[in-house]
């Protein structure tokens, strides 16, 4: 139990640390391109007009939905995407898409979002995140059920 112990405290310092080092490369990257901030929000506003982020939502809400018998998905969505306010959504991810990407990564997304292989490849992007999801799913259970059970040294 101790090692159980150790290894998932050792885990989180270094999950923690990553994640330190990571947010203030972020923060500079943030801070040299504030200049151009405005034109990164008219093109994050170009990307999500491509793919609205409305979409990611619905199918968030449906994966959220599997959690309930059959019979109360439909009513569980309805009721959360009654609640759930799209557009403070829709700006929040104008906003972080324009604060992580610089102006000539947000043009080459456009341009390739408004592709045919971009657009094809956003139609299969869900599916292929489901499929993986559930993938994912299956690998960390396997692996909790091993820990849980002590197949873990």
């Amino acid at each position: 139990m101790k090692f159980h112990s150790r290894f998932l405290a050792l885990t989180l310092t270094i999950a923690i640390l990553l994640s330190v080092f990571a947010h203030g490369a972020y923060a500079q990257q943030q801070q040299a391109n504030d200049k151009d901030l405005p034109d990164r929000i008219e093109w994050a506003k170009k990307i999500q007009s491509l793919q609205p982020i409305e979409e990611v939502v619905r199918s968030s809400v449906e994966q959220l939905s599997l959690r309930y018998p059959e019979g109360q998905r439909q009513v569980f969505e309805a009721k959360v995407l009654n609640q759930f306010d799209q557009e403070s959504m829709d700006a929040d991810a104008v906003k972080t898409m324009a604060e992580i990407f610089t102006l000539d990564e947000l043009r080459a997304m456009h341009y390739y979002q408004s592709s045919a292989q971009g657009r094809s490849i956003a139609e299969k992007m869900p599916i292929y995140q489901t499929v993986l999801q559930k993938k994912l799913v299956t690998h960390l259970d396997k692996a909790l059920m091993s820990v849980r059970t002590g197949g873990v040294e």
